[in-house]
C-alpha cells in the first residue's frame, strides 16, 4: 500500500513538473532581436539627391532626355556600379562611379534629403529600450556614417556595414551576416528592414525576419512577390511588431 502511494506521488510530481515547464517555456520571452536597417529609402528619403546625381551624368555623357522614367525607377535597388555600367556601356564604369560620388560629396543636399516621418523618434525609442541597432547599406561605409551624423542618428547605431566591407552586395546575405558577426549576434535572432526587393531577398537568404518598408504604391506588388514577413509604411509600426512573441527568423520557427 505504501509502495503504491509512493508511486502515485512520483507520477503526480512528474505531471506537475511537466505542467510547470510547459507554462515556463510558453511564457518565456525570446531575447531582443538585433535590428538592422537599410539607409536610402528606409531611414532617409534620398530619391531627389540620387536622381540629381544620375541626371548630372546623363547630361555630361549622354542626354538628359535619355534618363527616362523607367531608368529613374531602376536606379533604386541595384548597385551604383551595376546601373552605371548598364546606362553608359561605352564609358569606364569605375571612373563614372567616382565622378558620381564626387558630385554627391560636392553639395550638402540638406534640402533634398530628409528622414521619413517618425523615423528619428522610432530609432531613439528603440535605442533607449536597449535594442542593438545596425545599418546595412549599398553605400560606402564612410558615406553612411556621414549621413547618420548629419541626421543626428549616429549614436543609435552599434554597427555600420557599407558596400566596401563585403565582397558581394545585396541580394547576397553577406552584409547582413557580417553585421551580425560584428555585434556578436546570431542571424537566428535578427530583423532586417529595407525598401527594395534586393533587401528582402538578402534578408530571406540570411534567414532573418524580413520587413519591407514601403511608401510607394507602385512598388508594393513587387515587394509582396518577395514574401517579406511584414510590410510597413512607417518605422513607428516596428514598436508593435516587436511586441510579438516568436523567433525572429524568416521562418518564425
Amino acid at each position: 500500500d505504501g509502495y503504491l502511494k509512493g508511486q502515485f506521488i512520483l507520477v503526480l510530481l512528474s505531471e506537475l513538473l511537466g505542467i510547470f515547464l510547459l507554462v515556463f517555456i510558453n511564457k518565456r520571452k525570446v531575447p531582443k532581436p538585433i535590428l538592422l536597417f537599410d539607409l536610402d529609402g528606409t531611414i532617409m528619403d534620398s530619391r531627389r539627391m540620387v536622381l540629381y546625381c544620375y541626371a548630372y551624368l546623363f547630361k555630361k555623357y549622354s542626354l538628359l532626355k535619355n534618363f527616362t522614367m523607367d531608368k529613374q525607377e531602376a536606379v533604386f535597388g541595384a548597385s551604383l556600379k551595376e546601373q552605371i555600367t548598364k546606362f553608359f556601356p561605352n564609358q569606364d564604369a569605375n571612373v563614372l562611379v567616382q565622378e558620381y560620388r564626387q558630385y554627391q560629396r560636392s553639395f550638402s543636399w540638406s534640402k533634398e534629403v530628409s528622414l521619413f516621418p517618425k523615423t528619428y523618434e522610432t530609432l531613439e525609442y528603440l535605442w533607449s529600450k536597449g535594442y542593438t541597432i545596425g545599418l546595412v547599406s549599398s553605400r560606402l561605409t564612410e558615406s553612411c556614417e556621414s549621413w547618420l551624423k548629419q541626421l543626428q542618428l549616429i549614436h543609435c547605431f552599434s554597427v555600420v556595414v557599407g558596400r566596401d566591407q563585403v565582397k558581394h552586395p545585396k541580394p547576397s546575405p553577406t552584409s547582413i551576416m557580417f553585421a551580425c558577426q560584428r555585434v556578436k549576434a546570431s542571424t537566428s535572432n535578427c530583423v532586417y528592414v529595407g525598401d527594395n526587393i534586393t533587401d528582402i531577398q538578402a534578408a530571406r537568404r540570411a534567414g532573418v525576419y524580413a520587413i519591407a518598408f514601403n511608401t510607394e504604391k507602385k512598388k508594393l506588388a513587387s515587394l509582396k512577390k518577395e514574401k517579406p514577413n511584414k510590410i510597413i509604411n512607417c518605422l513607428d509600426e516596428l514598436k508593435d511588431i516587436l511586441k510579438e512573441d516568436h523567433a525572429w527568423t524568416y521562418d518564425k520557427m
